[in-house]
């Protein structure tokens, strides 16, 4: 074997070494620039990725708290308006409580008036067979109001008769003086007409 001259063989020792060399300066930039980017990229990508799962949790907490109200809530609402059903239903309770006393009401004014109609028409009567016209005529002075009063209070379809009764009384007052007999007389239908209507709407 030939032997390799010894300048050939340091020339070839510096070439390695200096290949070395470049090689681990170049493997230690990358090392620093590799820590370099973990130390300026990824630790804050880190670092904000740990901020936004505690903004997450945050949020999830604040919604739950959020839900919770809005159950409260709802149920606060569900018992106003249960209360708000029950007042609507005692309000409706009353007013037909309301209705059926005004009902009440008016059918005893109705029947006080039928009553002193009666009374007025049957004292006439009484006057005139004892000669007293003047008090007859008295007697029959506010019985045309109170004929009045009967027609408000009847119902819609019966209001019509009251209108013959109207007549029926000014043609007995017109007859009390010239004519106390038939003023009697027309007292009399009068007082049976009264009467016939009371028994219509009051009789057992």
């Amino acid at each position: 074997e030939e032997e390799v001259p010894l300048e050939e063989e340091s020339r070839r020792r510096r070439f390695f070494r200096k290949f070395i060399r470049w090689t681990a300066g170049l493997l230690v930039v990358f090392g620093l620039g590799f820590l370099t980017a973990i130390f300026t990229i990824y630790t804050p990508k880190v670092d904000e990725l740990d901020q936004t799962k505690n903004n997450l949790n945050n949020a999830g907490a604040t919604i739950s708290e959020l839900e919770e109200q809005i159950d409260n809530l709802q149920g606060q609402i569900d018992g106003q308006k249960k209360q708000i059903d029950t007042l609507s239903q005692t309000i409706t309770d009353l007013e037909t409580q309301n209705q059926a006393l005004t009902a009440q009401h008016d059918g005893f004014n109705l029947h006080i008036a039928l009553l002193k109609a009666r009374t007025d028409v049957v004292s006439s009567q009484v006057e005139l067979y004892a000669d007293n016209p003047a008090q007859a005529r008295v007697l029959l002075e506010s019985t045309s109001e109170t004929l009045t009063l009967i027609e408000s209070l009847l119902p819609d379809d019966l209001k019509d008769v009251v209108s013959p009764l109207q007549n029926r009384l000014e043609l007995a007052i017109g007859e009390i003086d010239d004519d106390p007999e038939t003023a009697i007389a027309d007292l009399g239908i009068l007082s049976g007409d009264l009467l016939e209507i009371e028994n219509a709407l009051f009789g057992d």
